[in-house]
């Protein structure tokens, strides 16, 4: 049985004004296998969520950390609210409004 995480909230802090971040998330989260959402606030930083197997949410956690968009620079990355499912609530990953 795949064992299945939720990071329920992150939130990225960027500095760099304008930047990206939503499209490389999108990228990235595919490309891992996740299901999720991510969207800009109006602050310049982003928000999202995260579902999927332990070992992919994992990287992603660490790549919405330390790499995010190339004209980003990550100032500090919030995951809160941690736990595990016994299956994925969402499907797809996209953006929200």
């Amino acid at each position: 049985m795949v064992s299945f995480k939720i990071w329920p909230l992150f939130h990225v802090l960027k500095t760099e004004e304008n930047c990206l971040l939503i499209p490389p998330s999108l990228r990235e989260g595919l490309k891992l296998g996740l299901v999720g959402w991510v969207k800009n606030t109006n602050k310049g930083t982003v928000v999202g969520q995260v579902q999927g197997p332990e070992d992919q949410v994992r990287e992603m956690k660490v790549w919405l950390s330390k790499e995010g968009s190339p004209s980003s620079r990550i100032t500090r990355a919030v995951f809160t609210n941690e736990h595990d499912i016994p299956r994925l609530e969402i499907s797809g990953f996209g953006t929200r409004f």
